[in-house]
């Protein structure tokens, strides 16, 4: 079964989420490929210490490469970097705050036949993209994830938009009680640029949706083109994207280089 994981992280969830999460995938599947995403500080130097540590860590964990990028960049050209990065013809990407239970890698192959057998498609584990899997003609037909979203958040909503309008159906669903997905009550704000935090402390884009819902998307429905798609999606309402402000083509070679790669 052709797949690939990635998990994205940053430097202050290293002891806490990732080094657990990454033990428990390799326990459970050592020999599958995987990618972690060490995301860099906002405006900071990268810190050293953990520059080490995360690298040694996963040095030590089979099959497992390390990508890390010296300054933050948003989630969107982490996931896009990750794609690309992999081989397998689907792709689960996690974010480092959930948990694995035993079984889980069992029961998400199980879905993947489901889905080769029925959709062939990127799809969400229990309605989140904090754990869901990419399959990469998705990729290529819809489109990557838009990077002009240089923060965190949103990146999510648009691209399940624009699959839905491609592929004519909703966003596929499995539900598994195989992973657990955390969210602390108290955070600081470190590691979390371009969002601010509610009275709960959980953290809220802030540049990702004030550009995305000014720049890209119409909401106001008596603006709405005619000869435009419109979808709802992830968003409360329905939408468009406007003329003019469709995704560009990030990585127009990347087919290209996948199509032709066995010929060198």
């Amino acid at each position: 079964m052709n797949y690939s994981v990635v998990v994205t992280t940053f430097s202050f969830r290293f002891e806490k989420f990732l080094k657990p999460l990454m033990s428990e995938i390799c326990k459970q599947r050592p020999n599958l490929e995987k990618i972690v995403f060490a995301n860099g500080p906002h405006n900071k130097e990268f810190d050293e210490t953990y520059r080490k540590n995360v690298g040694l860590f996963c040095s030590l964990c089979p099959k497992t490469f390390l990508i890390t990028n010296p300054s933050f960049r948003g989630l969107s050209k982490i996931w896009n970097t990750c794609i690309n990065s992999t081989n397998g013809d689907y792709i689960l990407i996690l974010n480092d705050d959930v948990s694995l239970k035993d079984g889980f890698f069992d029961e998400f192959e199980k879905m993947i036949h489901h889905n080769e057998n029925n959709f062939k498609s990127s799809f969400k584990l229990n309605h989140s993209f904090s754990h869901f899997c990419a399959y990469r003609d998705d990729v290529f037909d819809v489109g990557y994830f838009d990077e002009r979203l240089i923060g965190n958040g949103e990146e999510d909503g648009d691209w399940q938009w624009r699959w839905e309008v491609v592929r004519g159906q909703k966003f596929p669903v499995y539900l598994t009680d195989k992973i657990i997905n955390f969210v602390e009550r108290e955070m600081s704000t470190k590691g979390y640029e371009g969002m601010h935090l509610t009275s709960s402390q959980k953290p809220v884009p802030t540049f990702n949706p004030k550009w995305m819902f000014s720049e890209k998307y119409e909401l106001d429905s008596n603006k709405f083109e005619k000869d435009l798609p419109i979808n709802t999606g992830l968003f409360d309402r329905p939408a468009q994207i406007k003329r003019g402000a469709e995704t560009p083509n990030f990585y127009p070679a990347e087919k290209w280089y996948r199509e032709k790669r066995n010929e060198l």
